[in-house]
């Protein structure tokens, strides 16, 4: 009998079989209960003396790298089994094993992201009455359109097929092994079991194993088989192990063909993908905002896949357990999409908590810290509604201590209070005005009283302050304007005089040091403001 290869791989040359074969392939990683009772399957069948094959890999290459090896190792007479679990989708006649109901699939890119089990079966088929094929799936084979659909198409003669939720499938494989004489039927007999399956034949040892299927060396048979397979793979490293084995195969020209199409770096093939998908400026753009809400910075969000796009996409494929090419197929950008959905579920939630820690207890401060963290948050514009409330009042309380300061420097008018109120204010609403008054106060005498405006002055002064009380209260209003009249003791010496022209100056007044009549009014009505 012809040994059927099962290659996903090229290889140098067959390892010389030492043992049975069992491969476990669980894409959809179980834990828990589950995944014990995995691992204590997997040590069954090496206690039973199989080569066990194991692999929890998402990515369909890897998975069928693991098969590669297995049936590298298998010869005619083995026994094989394999344990599939995950969710099981039909496209047509073919059938592909996914971690999970990828919805984003379609009949022309499952083969990218899932393996094809067909080919599986087709090669198991090399090996009758001796191959089990055991499903552990949690319900039933899915169409890519989602509806349910049978697991496979069709079963090769020999081969025993049994499929159940993983928990059941694991024990029962675990029994299989354990007890002499066991058989497929009677060790799943609860479950569902299809194809090669008498209940009087044990898998292992045991009862006497009636004669086998005669199985016809036809080379141009096994040919056909193994180039079905290959094709249906359709990967460069299946064609290339089709023409080690074949040479000078019927398939030969095609086989050429195809490695000469597929002979590019996973980077190309990648862009090859992705270009494929005719991918809009708007969902670049969605692609970049999803990549930046998941921590990878695309460095723009301009819908243009530049270096920090492509960096940002190797990053997340890295993390995510994908091979890091930076072109994203449509099942990734479909993964992307969910991640960041819930992302943005959790930066809401994150919102709202600091909201009610800061912006919602009132206060400048509390709404600044929230408006810093989330300028653009869910309740930005109440946050900002509120400070401007605040500022509003804060500017109202602000002009009403502007206007009382300059009201009392205009009842001051005086050099002193018009810098005061500067000071305070040298912005305010009166500051040009008070800097034009402070001016006119300080601005030198360039030409002095007429001689005719100091003998006026001199003489209505004695009629105008005629006793001490009188200039002792001018000597206090001018002090209380801002003028230095030296001691106020109802004498008028030097200060006093130099005082009076200062009022007098800042009056408009010629400034001859007496008070005359104009004079004394002038400070009788600033006594009165």
């Amino acid at each position: 009998m012809k040994t059927l290869a099962f290659t996903f791989a090229c290889f140098a040359a067959a390892t010389p079989a030492v043992a049975d074969v069992a491969v476990f392939l669980a894409p959809d990683r179980p834990s828990g209960a589950v995944e014990r009772q995995l691992g204590q399957a997997q040590r069954a069948y090496r206690q039973a003396g199989f080569d066990v094959f194991a692999t929890t890999s998402r990515s369909a290459s890897s998975l069928a790298a693991e098969l590669t090896r297995a049936f590298e190792a298998a010869e005619a007479g083995d026994h094989v089994v394999i344990y599939l679990s995950g969710t099981v989708l039909r496209a047509g006649s073919q059938s592909y094993l996914a971690a999970g109901p990828e919805t984003g699939l379609s009949p022309f890119t499952v083969h990218t992201s899932a393996l094809p089990i067909t080919p599986v079966m087709e090669a198991l088929s090399a090996y009758p009455a001796r191959a089990l094929m055991a499903v552990g799936q949690p319900g039933a084979a899915l169409t890519l359109g989602g509806d349910e659909a049978e697991t496979f198409a069709a079963l090769p003669a020999g081969v025993a097929v049994v499929e159940g939720l993983p928990r059941d499938v694991l024990v029962g494989l675990s029994e299989l092994v354990a007890r002499d004489g066991a058989s497929v039927a009677e060790t799943f007999g609860d479950l569902s079991v299809a194809g090669y399956v008498p209940e009087t034949l044990a898998f292992l040892g045991g009862a006497a194993l009636p004669r086998e299927p005669e199985v016809v060396d036809d080379d141009r048979a096994v040919e056909d088989a193994f180039w079905n397979f290959t094709r249906a793979t359709g990967t460069l490293l299946a064609y290339r192990a089709y023409l080690q084995r074949f040479p000078d195969g019927r398939y030969r020209t095609e086989a050429l063909a195809a490695i000469e199409r597929l002979d590019v770096t996973p980077e190309e093939r990648a862009a090859e993908i992705e270009t494929a998908l005719g991918l809009s400026r708007a969902a670049r753009r969605e692609i970049q905002v999803n990549l930046g809400l998941l921590g990878f910075n695309p460095r723009g969000l301009d819908g243009i896949f530049g270096p920090g796009s492509r960096a940002a996409i190797r990053a997340w494929q890295e993390t995510v357990g994908l091979e890091a090419t930076g072109f994203l197929t449509g099942n990734q950008i479909v993964a992307l999409d969910r991640a960041a959905a819930v992302r943005r579920e959790e930066i809401r939630d994150e919102d709202r908590d600091f909201w009610l820690r800061t912006g919602a207890r009132g206060g400048e401060d509390r709404l600044r810290a929230y408006l810093e963290r989330y300028p653009e948050g869910l309740f930005a514009d109440e946050a900002r509604v509120a400070l401007a409330a605040i500022e509003d009042e804060r500017r109202e309380e602000d002009e009403r201590r502007e206007r009382a300061a300059w009201s009392e420097a205009r009842t001051l008018n005086s050099a002193a209070g018009y810098r005061d109120f500067l000071r305070g204010y040298p912005e305010g609403l009166f500051a040009n005005e008070a800097r034009s008054r402070l001016e006119t106060l300080t601005a030198p005498v360039t030409t002095g009283p007429s001689e005719e405006d100091v003998a006026r002055d001199r003489l209505q002064e004695a009629q105008v302050v005629e006793n001490p009380i009188a200039r002792l209260l001018a000597e206090r209003q001018l002090a209380a304007l801002g003028f230095t009249p030296g001691l106020i003791d109802g004498r008028f010496d030097g200060a006093t005089r130099a005082a009076i022209r200062g009022f007098q100056q800042s009056r408009q007044l010629p400034p001859t040091g007496y008070i005359g009549r104009a004079t004394g009014i002038a400070l009788l009505s600033s006594a009165q403001q």
